[in-house]
């Protein structure tokens, strides 16, 4: 697989990071979508490793570019912006 959008059928998708980070995305059957860092290492860690949070939008999600994603805020603000490294695999 080479690309996730909100288009993408219901289910959950693991990728692959190069900084060596597993995220798990969901989309569910009300077409919510929720992303989770796995994180086993705690010097590369950030806000709310291990739980899930909505996303608002996916604006890529592509083998080959950096994951770029709008959350729901983590602080102040209206949105969280994530940006991963660049995407090695999607399952």
């Amino acid at each position: 697989m080479n690309e996730i959008n909100e288009q993408s059928l219901q289910g959950k998708y693991t990728f692959f990071t190069e900084s060596g980070s597993t995220y798990i995305l969901t989309i569910d059957e009300n077409r919510k979508v929720w992303l989770e860092r796995k994180n086993e290492n705690s010097d590369l860690s950030l806000r709310r490793d291990n739980e899930k949070l909505y996303v608002q939008e996916i604006v890529r999600l592509q083998v080959g570019l950096s994951a770029v994603f709008v959350l729901e805020p983590l602080g102040k603000g209206e949105v969280t912006t994530r940006i991963t490294s660049k995407v090695l695999e999607i399952v």
